[in-house]
C-alpha cells in the first residue's frame, strides 16, 4: 500500500478537529472520469490548495460545500496506484454536503471514514482492480504488524456462524433469532438483526475473497448523491482480491442452496438439513420431524410424511429416525464414490453440452434486435397518428399488430433468457459437484452434514422399505432400509 498523507489544514473539518469513533467505512466514486491524484488532491509534488486543475478542496468550504473526504485513492504520474489521506482517520468529515457539524442532513455520516476512488474513464478494469486492492488494506480489514491486511476475528466469526447456520438448514429469519438471543451485534453495531442483513452477507462476493466493484455509483459528486447500477456504468468483477473469510466452494453452495430453496418457496421448512429434502415416495410430500413421547424417558424424535393422515388414502411410507437417514446416506455415497473417476468424467461431458449456447446466445441477440425494432415502430406509428388524419380502424389493427408482435418476441425471449439461466445454474452445480467429490474421501465412515447439503438432491422414501437417493449430478443410488 502507497499512502501519503496530504492534510486539508484550510478546510473546516480539519479545523474543528472533532473526533469519533470510526463503525463503518463510506466509499464513493469521483464520478468525474479522471484517475489522476492531483486533480483532487495536488500536484505530484505534493502540494495542496488551488492549482492550475481547479482543485480548491484545501480550503474552508470547497466549492461552497461543507465537505472532506479522508482520502483519495487513485493513480499517481508514473501511473502507479496511492492513497492520498486528507483528513485524519479519527475527525469527522462531512460528507453529505451542506448542513452543519451535528445536524440531521450529517447525522448519519459521522462515523464513517469516506475515501473517494478516483475513475479511468469506468473503461479499465485493470486499473479498478488495482484501486479496489489499495482501498481493502485501509478499509476492509484491519492491518497487521507487517502492513498485511487481517481479517477482523470477531466480525468473521459471525460471518462464518452465519455461512454454518444456513447450510445447516436456517432460514434468514431463523438466523437472526439466534444472532439476537446471543447478543451479536449486527455489521453496523445494532442489537437486532433483519433479513435483509443476514441475506446481504449471504450473497455478498466479499467473504469468497472477490469484489464486485460499481454496483451503485455517484450521480452528483459533491452532494453524494448515489444510484444503483441498473447497466448505466460498467461493473468490474476482481476475483482473488483480499482475504476469503468464506471457502469460495461454500460460498458458491450456499448460492444454489438460495436458489434451490427459492424454487421451493413455502414448501421450504428450516428446522432441519433433513427438511425439504426427505420426500415421501406415495405421495411426493417432504417428510417432517415428529417427537414422540415427548415429556417420558421414552421419548423418540422420529421422521414421517407430514401428508401421512391428512387425505382418505393413509401414505404407508414407513417413518425414520435420524440415525438410519444418516447410516442410508453414507452407505449411498460410499456406492457413489466406488466409481469417482467415471462420475468426474460423466459431469464434465454434460457442463461442455451446457457451456455451447452459441445458438441460444444467437437467437437472443436476434430477438433483442427485433424487440428495439419493433418498439420503435410502434413509437412511429403512435407518433404518426398524432401528426395527422388517418382511418382509426387502420391505425388500430396496425397498431395491435405491432403491438403483439411486440409481446410475442417478448415472451419467447423470457423462455431463452430462463433456459440460459437454468443451463448457468446447472453448470454452476455440477462444477461445485465436481469439487466436492474431489476433495473427499473415497470411504466415509462418519456423518457428515455438509456432504447432506452439497451432494445431494433429495432422498425419495418408499413403501417397499427402501430409499432412493438423487444426487445432484443426476445419478440415483437405492438403498435397502
Amino acid at each position: 500500500m502507497n499512502l501519503k498523507q496530504y492534510y486539508l489544514t484550510q478546510n473546516n473539518c480539519y479545523k474543528v478537529g472533532q473526533k469519533h469513533e470510526v463503525k463503518a467505512i463510506m466509499v464513493h466514486s469521483t464520478g468525474a472520469n479522471n484517475p489522476m491524484l492531483k486533480r483532487y488532491v495536488g500536484p505530484d509534488d505534493g502540494l495542496l490548495g488551488v492549482n492550475k486543475y481547479n482543485n480548491h478542496w484545501n480550503a474552508a468550504k470547497p466549492g461552497g460545500q461543507n465537505v472532506c473526504v479522508h482520502a483519495f485513492v487513485g493513480k499517481l504520474q508514473d501511473g502507479s496506484i496511492a492513497t492520498y489521506q486528507t483528513l485524519p482517520w479519527d475527525y469527522v468529515g462531512w460528507h453529505s454536503g451542506t448542513g452543519s457539524l451535528g445536524s440531521s442532513r450529517n447525522a448519519n455520516n459521522t462515523d464513517y471514514i469516506g475515501f473517494e476512488i478516483c475513475e479511468d474513464n469506468l473503461t479499465d478494469a485493470a486499473y479498478f482492480g488495482k484501486v479496489y486492492k489499495e482501498a481493502i488494506e485501509l478499509c476492509v480489514y484491519e492491518k497487521g504488524e507487517d502492513g498485511t491486511p487481517v481479517i477482523i476475528k470477531e466480525e468473521a466469526e459471525t460471518v462464518r456462524l452465519i455461512y454454518q447456520l444456513f447450510l445447516e438448514g436456517k432460514t434468514p429469519a431463523g438466523i437472526c433469532r439466534l444472532l439476537d438471543k446471543r447478543g451479536t451485534p449486527t455489521p453496523s453495531g445494532k442489537q437486532k438483526w433483519s433479513q435483509t442483513t443476514v441475506n446481504s452477507i449471504l450473497t455478498n462476493e466479499k467473504y469468497k475473497g472477490d469484489a464486485l466493484l460499481q454496483k451503485r455509483f455517484t450521480v452528483d459528486f459533491l452532494m453524494k448523491k448515489m444510484k444503483v447500477n441498473e447497466g448505466e456504468v460498467p461493473q468490474y468483477y476482481v476475483e482473488h482480491s483480499h482475504d476469503a473469510i468464506i471457502s469460495p466452494t461454500d460460498w458458491d453452495i450456499v448460492q444454489v442452496e438460495i436458489d434451490r430453496r427459492k424454487t421451493l418457496g413455502r414448501a421450504y421448512s428450516g428446522n432441519s438439513i433433513f427438511s425439504s429434502k426427505l420426500v415421501c415416495g406415495d405421495c411426493g410430500g417432504f417428510f417432517g420431524q415428529k417427537v414422540w413421547h415427548s415429556t417420558d424417558a421414552y421419548r423418540k424424535v422420529i421422521w414421517r410424511c407430514n401428508s401421512k393422515f391428512k387425505s382418505e388414502k393413509k401414505c404407508s411410507t414407513p417413518h425414520l429416525d435420524t440415525d438410519t437417514i444418516q447410516q442410508k446416506f453414507l452407505l449411498a455415497y460410499n456406492r457413489l464414490m466406488e466409481n469417482r473417476d467415471g462420475v468426474i468424467d460423466d459431469c464434465k461431458l454434460i457442463r461442455r453440452t451446457l457451456s455451447d449456447s452459441t445458438g441460444l446466445d444467437a437467437e437472443i441477440d436476434k430477438l433483442t434486435e427485433e424487440i428495439e425494432v419493433v418498439a420503435e415502430m410502434i413509437k412511429a406509428c403512435v407518433k404518426e397518428n398524432a401528426s395527422a388524419v388517418h382511418s382509426q380502424e387502420e391505425y388500430n389493427k396496425k397498431y395491435k399488430g405491432l403491438v403483439k408482435r411486440y409481446e410475442k418476441a417478448t415472451r419467447r425471449l423470457d423462455e431463452l433468457s430462463a433456459e440460459r439461466t437454468r443451463k448457468q445454474e446447472r453448470d454452476r452445480e455440477l462444477r461445485l459437484f465436481i469439487e466436492s467429490i474431489k476433495k473427499q474421501p473415497l470411504v466415509l465412515q462418519v456423518w457428515n452434514e455438509r456432504l447432506w447439503v452439497g451432494l445431494l438432491e433429495r432422498a425419495t422414501v418408499f413403501h417397499d422399505d427402501r430409499m432412493v437417493f438423487k444426487f445432484k449430478n443426476g445419478i440415483e443410488i437405492e438403498v435397502e432400509l
